[in-house]
């Protein structure tokens, strides 16, 4: 039995969900490595059709194991960098948060300052 197809834990169907949200994950990879970019509104349709039941559980394996072969292509084609850049990223959030709050000088410690 396959993990997409696993017997629901709640009558609400935890199954049914994760199915889902493997679906979404999947496309949002996918995104990643082709476009660099995350936009969580790309397959909204897809999902509304998973969850409205047009797809069948074998719909779904068939759609994971096609996109799972796809993503390992794209994967070892891809131009992203193994590690993130944290410092850039911590410059982005920084500037993220002064652009919400205002001036953060007096909120921010340089840890390697100390150093």
């Amino acid at each position: 039995m396959s993990i997409l197809s696993a017997k629901p834990d709640s009558a609400i169907g935890v199954t049914f969900c994760c199915n889902i949200s493997v679906i979404r994950l999947l496309d949002e990879v996918e995104k990643i490595l082709t476009e660099q970019d995350i936009d969580s509104e790309r397959n909204r349709e897809q999902l509304k059709a998973i969850r409205r039941g047009d797809w069948t559980i074998e719909d779904i394996e068939t759609y994971f194991f096609r996109k799972e072969k796809k993503l390992e292509s794209l994967y070892t084609a891809c131009q992203l960098p193994p590690n993130p850049d944290e410092a850039k990223i911590q410059v982005l959030l920084l500037n993220c948060l002064e652009q919400y709050y205002g001036d953060l000088s007096s909120c921010i410690v340089d840890q390697g300052k100390d150093r």
